[in-house]
């Protein structure tokens, strides 16, 4: 049961709830508020149908949910797929005329078929009806877009559950620490399985690597799947090797290098984006603190504070050095950063420095998000230095820069030309919004936000990545490519300024290219034509 059922959440059986029996189930189950939602919501006579992507955890919930009988009365059918669509239409149309709720588990092309064929069933028209108006709809940019109450049929979208929370992250590991999950008896004090074990009894531990693998994915703006959670988990743990693998790893490390559960997420050896997204973005080896650094560097641990769950000894990275092994030293700096950032009082401080060094949707206010991205997309075209020497309105907010070629080239390459600019007074942030009746069940709210221009109604989707290039594009120089989404929504606004009544004056600036020279000029509409003012040349 207990190392094969862990390493087999690493993509193998036990991954996959078809494969699994109740008690494994229950050994792996976390609880989130959907374990109340939905018998709730059945419980009410309403239908329920719950949709995502694979490896969401739809067979899983609704299975434990039948294996603690929590839907009593209710017709269940686990897999949509499975089944050809006019029989699952032949059971719930039986289920709708005998008033029991129907519960169904489908991935969300099959059930868009399924609705499709729904059409010519009288019975379930309704419920047909209450599902269109809920997908894809159920995470929304304005209250005015929410689909109305259902009547007849609940949708609950797992595509939109935000499992990146430090609270069910620590729950999920506390159950990998129970006896019943992974017994020690196979492993010694010293083995690399039995020494995270040891480590996440801890609950700060558990909470601080919630925060290295809710920043990752946040950051990387990935949906995470309860799938890549556990594999995740499973491989901190293990590095989904095989015992005897482990057991060779523990004799070859013997001195701790390269053992720490966060030396395997961020090894780049492992497979999803979850893993992927740890490396790049949340590796605690990545946060600037040059104190902590030299205490590291030279004395093999922070000056101050405590380790909390076992006390570590390394040698300074710096007599390893000067032994000629720098590899080595440089591979122990790193293992002792990771294992402060999880096993040392200074742990939360450390992992404070990693998320304000990549920053962050949550926690802003509007205003400051606003500003930051205003800032962002204009330096995406105009450096701080060309800024610097344009007027004063080109610096006003966001210059509407639309290409001016239809050349079969790079877009760093291509000149562009504005007439205008979107202040902050034209713009508003927007934050995620959910239906009333879901509530807080699909866990913390999206790590996204749109800026939208009420006039035309275009807006820009913020997510991590972007986020993230408006803040290189904020603080760098040289050539650059605006991304793709901001490209878009550019254009759009021009194409909607376009179709306005034409403005009397109309400034001008001609780019040659993204951060390239910047040339601005004034041209007033007077009585007798077109009149061209003064131009300045930024460079």
């Amino acid at each position: 049961m207990g190392y094969e059922l862990l390493r087999g959440l690493y993509l193998g059986s036990t991954s996959n709830a078809d494969l699994t029996d109740a008690h494994q189930r229950s050994v792996i189950h976390v609880k989130t508020p959907l374990d109340s939602v939905i018998p709730r919501l059945a419980a009410t006579g309403l239908d329920v149908v719950v949709t995502g992507n694979p490896g969401d955890g739809k067979s899983h919930l609704v299975r434990t949910l039948l294996d603690r009988g929590k839907l009593e009365g209710a017709d269940v059918e686990l897999d949509l797929s499975a089944h050809d669509e006019q029989e699952v239409i032949l059971r719930w149309e039986e289920a709708a005329l005998e008033a029991r709720p129907f519960v169904l588990c489908a991935n969300e092309g099959p059930l868009v078929t399924l609705l499709e064929k729904m059409a010519h069933s009288e019975p379930l028209q309704a419920r047909r009806t209450d599902l269109l108006q809920q997908l894809g709809r159920l995470v929304v940019s304005a209250p005015a877009d929410l689909p109305p109450a259902p009547s007849h049929a609940y949708l609950v979208d797992l595509a939109d559950r935000q499992l990146l929370d430090p609270i069910v992250i620590s729950e999920a590991l506390n159950r990998v620490c129970q006896p019943r999950f992974v017994p020690s008896d196979p492993w010694g004090r010293n083995s690399i399985v039995q020494g995270s074990v040891d480590l996440f009894l801890n609950e700060n531990a558990r909470a601080r690597l919630g925060r290295v693998l809710t920043l990752a994915g946040r950051r990387a703006g990935i949906h995470v799947s309860f799938r890549q959670l556990w594999a995740a988990i499973s491989f901190a743990f293990c590095g989904g090797e095989s015992l005897a693998a482990l057991e060779r790893m523990t004799r070859d490390h013997g001195d701790g290098t390269g053992r720490s559960p966060l030396d395997r997420l961020t090894s780049g050896l492992g497979q999803g984006a979850l893993l992927s997204a740890v490396k790049q973005h949340a590796d605690p080896v990545l946060a600037p603190w040059p104190e902590l650094d030299e205490d590291i560097w030279f004395g093999g641990a922070p000056s101050e504070g405590r380790w909390e769950a076992e006390d570590h000894h390394f040698q300074a990275p710096a007599q390893t050095w000067r032994a000629g092994e720098t590899e080595r030293a440089l591979a122990r700096f790193r293992t002792i950063k990771r294992l402060v950032a999880l096993d040392h009082t200074m742990g939360d401080r450390l992992l404070d420095r990693l998320e304000g060094a990549s920053g962050s949707l949550t926690g802003r206010s509007d205003p400051e998000l606003l500003s930051e991205v205003t800032l962002g997309v204009r330096r995406l075209f105009v450096s701080e230095r060309e800024e610097a020497a344009a007027p004063a309105w080109l610096a006003s907010g966001i210059p509407v820069w639309s290409s001016l070629t239809y050349a079969d080239s790079a877009i760093s390459t291509r000149p562009h030309v504005a007439v205008s600019v979107l202040t902050p007074e034209d713009l508003e942030l927007r934050r995620p919004q959910r239906p009333p009746w879901l509530g807080e069940a699909l866990g913390p709210p999206p790590e996204l936000a749109w800026l939208h221009h009420p006039p035309s109604g275009v807006g820009l989707r913020l997510d991590g990545e972007l986020l993230s290039a408006l803040r290189r594009a904020a603080t760098t120089e040289g050539p650059s490519a605006p991304p793709e989404p901001v490209q878009r929504f550019l254009a759009r606004i021009a194409g909607w300024q376009e179709r306005q009544p034409i403005q009397p004056t109309t400034d001008v600036a001609l780019l040659s290219a993204p951060r390239g020279d910047l040339l601005t000029a004034v041209i007033t509409n007077g009585p007798d034509g077109a009149r061209y003012g003064a131009s300045h040349v930024g460079r």
